[in-house]
């Protein structure tokens, strides 16, 4: 009787176990956001901003219940960049990494000061919402030494170097009188610009974050099994851009012959959206 209860026990946790550990779907979600408010150069050929990248796997199942579940995030990165229009290099300046913590979502509601001076961009982040109100909202002593480090730290003015990324204090005189020089420059034209950047410039390197075979991820790429169509993006950038231009073909081959396999609606739903993943692939022959 004993054992029966035992063995009970074991297969009772074995299966919450298995349950638990996979209540995420395989499949990797990309994101990058550039935040409002970006300024260039006087003669537009290079463009400073701040930049937000996540990668996820969303939550599937039971524990997508009741409002989609929580994703379990792989990477979550921050920082001010600087774009040369000129040929597209995108360069990682200064790390915002440390406004990404556990129980306050401070970079989704960030203002940016920015301006490109000569060789260097003057910055200041601060969130929208109140340093005091983050501290009102703490719930211990480590996350109150947190936010006050965050507001001793973000309530400063800054400039980095270019060349070597050197950062350094400056006082308010400094700052506004650099200000006074900035150049905004068009939030959609930035955005349009990053649609040609490739994605391992920003940091999403899918084999890095998400090790797993070339087949599995060319597979779900084609096949539309991944939803996110930036993660399609980056394993035909990273992944199919290596193959040979035999192999490529093949794999347009077998995305059309999948699409005529399919009928009515779900052909029409898998030509839609596989079309943008179709002239990427096609644009490397």
């Amino acid at each position: 009787m004993f054992i029966k209860r035992l063995l009970y026990i074991y297969l009772l946790y074995g299966g919450l176990l298995i349950l638990f550990t996979a209540c995420h779907t395989d499949y990797l979600h990309l994101n990058y956001e550039a935040s409002y408010g970006c300024y260039s150069d006087a003669k537009e050929t290079e463009i400073a901003f701040v930049l937000s990248t996540s990668a996820y796997r969303a939550a599937k199942g039971i524990s997508k219940l009741p409002d989609g579940g929580s994703p379990k995030y792989l990477l979550r990165s921050m920082g001010l960049f600087i774009l040369d229009t000129n040929n597209n290099h995108l360069t990682n300046l200064v790390s915002f990494n440390d406004l990404i913590y556990r129980n306050f979502n401070i970079p989704t509601s960030i203002k940016t000061k920015i301006t490109v001076v000569d060789s260097c961009i003057y910055y200041q982040i601060t969130p929208i919402t109140k340093w005091d109100t983050y501290l009102k909202w703490c719930k211990n002593s480590v996350d109150s030494s947190h936010i006050y480090s965050l507001k001793e730290k973000y309530q400063k003015h800054y400039k980095v170097r270019r060349h070597d990324k050197q950062i350094f204090l400056v006082d308010s005189m400094e700052f506004k009188a650099a200000l006074l020089k900035k150049k905004p420059y068009s939030f959609t034209k930035l955005n349009k610009i990053l649609d040609d950047v490739p994605l391992n410039k920003m940091g999403l390197q899918i084999m890095n974050i998400y090790p797993k075979t070339q087949e599995k991820y060319i597979e779900e790429t084609i096949y539309l099994k991944n939803e996110s169509a930036l993660s399609r993006r980056a394993v035909v950038e990273q992944i199919v851009s290596k193959l040979s231009k035999d192999e490529i073909k093949l794999l347009l081959k077998k995305m059309d012959i999948y699409k005529n396999s399919l009928d009515g609606y779900e052909k029409t739903k898998y030509e839609e959206y596989s079309k943008e993943t179709y002239k990427q692939i096609q644009a490397l022959l």
